[in-house]
């Protein structure tokens, strides 16, 4: 069955609609300040302490170093997500399983990470990651994808329109899903998860099976 990660939590609401409908991933942007999601590790710890322990906690970053490598030992994720820039540094730093991101716009990221042990999977992600827009899913089958070793995960611009066919022709093991589900305020700072929308996206994700 394939699995649901949802991406950009920030409240405290968004954790009570995660531990409702019980996705296998909750992601938290930490330490980005460019996102509207961003969120400062003990901002996003103290949202963690009130997640069920069934769901799996995933620290997004982009191009961390070895300082947040060191600071995110001391909160409870389960892996980091690593978008941006990925030094041999801090992977050999990184004190938890990866999830690599790979751009659409770059997939030659994909043969440097994909032998490697503390890689745990791919985020295969639109080139501007968090906007919510799609990308060429064909583009994938480039790749000779190990998905008997490697967790699959789909991310950029999935809604309730392609949901069921990103599934039906890309195979993902996890639908990664962040702007499909959020309150729309048009703001710069997301103001967190919508009920109906994440009850709705989850319903179709298993659906699709």
């Amino acid at each position: 069955m394939t699995k649901i990660k949802i991406c950009g939590l920030v409240c405290e609401e968004d954790i009570r609609l995660a531990n409702e409908y019980e996705p296998d991933y909750a992601g938290f942007v930490v330490e980005v300040p460019k996102s509207r999601r961003n969120l400062s590790l003990p901002e996003a710890g103290a949202l963690m302490d009130h997640l069920e322990p069934g769901i799996k906690r995933v620290a997004v970053t982009v191009s961390p170093d070895t300082v947040l490598m060191e600071k995110i030992k001391d909160y409870d994720f389960d892996f980091i997500q690593i978008h941006g820039k990925l030094t041999e540094k801090v992977y050999h730093a990184s004190p938890l399983p990866i999830l690599r991101a790979i751009s659409a716009g770059d997939l030659t990221e994909y043969a440097l990470w994909k032998d490697r042990d503390k890689v745990e999977g791919y985020v295969f992600d639109n080139w501007q990651p968090g906007s919510g827009k799609i990308f060429d899913w064909s583009v994938l089958e480039e790749l000779d994808l190990d998905r008997d070793k490697k967790t699959v995960f789909l991310a950029g611009g999935i809604n309730e329109e392609n949901v069921e066919r990103a599934i039906r022709e890309v195979r993902p093991d996890v639908i990664d899903l962040s702007s499909a589900v959020e309150i729309e305020n048009g703001g710069d700072r997301s103001c967190g998860k919508d009920p109906e929308k994440m009850s709705m996206m989850i319903r179709k994700v298993h659906n699709a099976e």
